[in-house]
């Protein structure tokens, strides 16, 4: 989870370097903007992004993985099956979301933008 998040972040970042160099006008700067806006909604779908951390009461696969462990953890038996379950819910979820990620075309644009 935490190095899908750091690749968002860097893609994120390389693409918003060349923001400032594009005009919003131009077909460039619309889909770097555009690229910008669309890495922020995916990891939105991964970590809580809202200011205040945990008292908004934003909970996304991080904050829901957290409290399975916790409940995982603080048991000395065996997990319930519906706690497994979970993990592996929360696993595909993840992995639908690397997923996504890993469809948008992020090279061209970290490309085009850097050419500036």
């Amino acid at each position: 989870m935490s190095v899908l998040v750091d690749r968002i972040d860097g893609a994120r970042q390389s693409i918003a370097a060349g923001i400032a160099a594009v005009p919003e006008s131009e077909p460039l700067g619309k889909k770097l903007r555009e690229a910008v806006t669309r890495l922020d909604a995916i990891k939105q779908k991964i970590v809580a992004t809202k200011e205040g951390g945990a008292i908004t009461g934003e909970e996304r696969i991080r904050e829901h993985l957290d409290t399975a462990y916790g409940a995982l953890l603080s048991w000395e038996g065996k997990p319930a099956a519906y706690q497994v379950e979970r993990v592996e819910t929360l696993r595909r979820e993840l992995d639908d979301v690397r997923k996504e990620f890993e469809a948008l075309d992020l090279s061209a644009l970290t490309r085009a933008g850097g050419r500036r």
